[in-house]
């Protein structure tokens, strides 16, 4: 669960950070265009959080877990595979609703499930993990980008790779949790 604290929040660092410059640099748009596309995060962020603490009170935490990773993740892969204005649009408000709008909290939760009397020291762990993301994303990113848009696809390539090494930690935890009958 830790790792997951990384894993989820360096995905929507890493867009948050980058996904303006991809789109002047990959895609061609105008700067203005390019900074619209963190509005677009963070409104879908906003009102995910919303949402999602509606959805994890009716559906597993583990299953909003893996289907918002997955999202996020194709929504990434795509954007990568296909990038054009709409894409990048709507990569921005997937990355939002599906990575940053709560489900680091999701993961939390359920990582507090698994300690109810270390809330605070399981806490402390999985924070830092997240942490670890503002110091790791940029030092990793200043090894890959350089002045060209083939650096920014690398960067991107990097997240969608972080992803799915956060689904393949989530299905382990999952089948263990269910496996054991674990929360």
């Amino acid at each position: 669960m830790v790792i997951l604290g990384f894993t989820l929040s360096f995905i929507f660092y890493m867009y948050s950070q980058y996904a303006p410059v991809f789109a002047e640099k990959v895609i061609g748009s105008t700067p203005v265009f390019s900074k619209t596309l963190i509005s677009w995060y963070a409104i879908s962020s906003l009102i995910s959080v919303f949402i999602t603490s509606t959805v994890v009170r009716k559906v597993h935490p583990f299953k909003v877990l893996l289907t918002y990773s997955i999202v996020a993740a194709a929504m990434l892969a795509v954007m990568v595979v296909h990038p054009t204005p709409t894409i990048a649009r709507l990569t921005s408000i997937a990355i939002g609703f599906f990575a940053a709008g709560g489900i680091w909290q999701v993961g939390l939760t359920i990582l507090s499930r698994y300690f109810p009397l270390e809330k605070g020291r399981v806490t402390g762990y999985y924070s830092f993990a997240a942490a670890l993301t503002y110091f790791v994303g940029p030092i990793v990113s200043t090894f890959i980008l350089d002045d060209t848009a083939a650096s920014l696809v690398h960067v991107f390539v990097l997240d969608v790779a972080v992803s799915v090494l956060g689904i393949i930690v989530m299905i382990i935890l999952a089948v263990r949790c269910f496996k054991y009958k674990f929360i």
